[in-house]
């Protein structure tokens, strides 16, 4: 009778240790690769800056108010990052990738900047502080896609569909406003209290650089 107990726990830890958990839907890549980071209800996954101003409304990621940021939990090195941004008339927002959480503004990685008729002259799907575009490829209070690709130290930047920046990361960069070499984060930004913004559809497709460099 022990020997049999015996055996039957031991071939439920190997159960265990043969199926993997389920992390849940919302983790799981479509037919495409394709991983959703957010639920459409609320932040799970996700970590509020400074006590921002955010909300989830209709399935939407609402910010304004003081400066803030949201930090998703999961981290990427490799990957192509789409969202939906809808931003207000002078707004100025921006998506942080290979960055970590901090309270106060992101202090490593890069931004892709979301900006179509704020003062700050580089514009939306610029690299801000790094290298810019001067025109707005998106409208404010229209829908429009931001589309991020990053593989090793190349990174490219597209508005509905439209490249807006090609950029290949010079080697020896130390500067903390970098591509990093053990990925990061991403952050949503709240930039100031008379923007707001709007992100949904928020997706990532992890990558493997050495099968798409030459992509």
């Amino acid at each position: 009778m022990l020997k049999a107990v015996s055996l039957t726990a031991v071939a439920v830890m190997c159960l265990f240790l043969v199926v993997p958990m389920d992390s849940g839907a919302a983790e799981k890549a479509d037919e495409q690769g394709w991983i959703s980071l957010f639920n459409g209800k609320d932040f799970t996954g996700w970590r509020i800056s400074e006590d921002g101003d955010w909300k989830v409304e209709d399935g939407v990621i609402v910010g304004g108010g003081n400066r803030s940021h949201v930090f998703s939990d999961k981290k990427f090195k490799d990957f192509e990052f789409k969202t939906e941004c809808q931003l207000e008339p002078g707004s100025n927002s921006g998506v942080y990738f290979h960055s970590d959480y901090v309270e106060t503004w992101p202090v490593v990685g890069l931004e892709v900047q979301l900006n179509n008729t704020h003062g700050d002259p580089r514009k939306t799907g610029s690299l801000w502080g790094v290298t810019h575009a001067f025109e707005s490829a998106a409208k404010d209070n229209e829908w429009f896609e931001l589309h991020v690709k990053v593989v090793g130290n190349h990174v490219q930047t597209f508005v509905n569909g439209k490249m807006v920046i090609d950029y290949i990361q010079p080697n020896g960069v130390t500067d903390d406003r970098r591509v990093r070499e053990e990925g990061g984060s991403f952050a949503l930004q709240a930039h100031d209290p008379k923007s707001v913004m709007k992100f949904r559809n928020i997706r990532v497709k992890p990558l493997d650089s050495k099968k798409s460099k030459d992509k």
